[in-house]
């Protein structure tokens, strides 16, 4: 189970453009384990996903997104 604080400091660690393959080789985690981690920050609303042209998903994580992009810091 994730806490608020351990997916936020997931979210800047990941911050940036990622496919699955690139969140199993940061963590060093199975493809099970990286796909939970997506679920998990999609939920929090870190995560945007895009495609690819060769169908490929590729997520924006940000923990901007989670403000609807909105900084309150400004």
């Amino acid at each position: 189970m994730m806490h608020k604080t351990e997916t936020l400091e997931l979210a800047t660690l990941l911050q940036g453009l990622n496919t699955i393959q690139m969140i199993e080789s940061t963590l060093n985690v199975d493809r099970t384990r990286a796909i939970y981690i997506v679920h998990k920050l999609r939920k929090k609303g870190f995560v945007e996903t895009k495609y690819r042209s060769d169908k490929t998903r590729v997520y924006h994580i940000s923990p901007e997104n989670a403000l609807g992009g909105t900084s309150y810091l400004d």
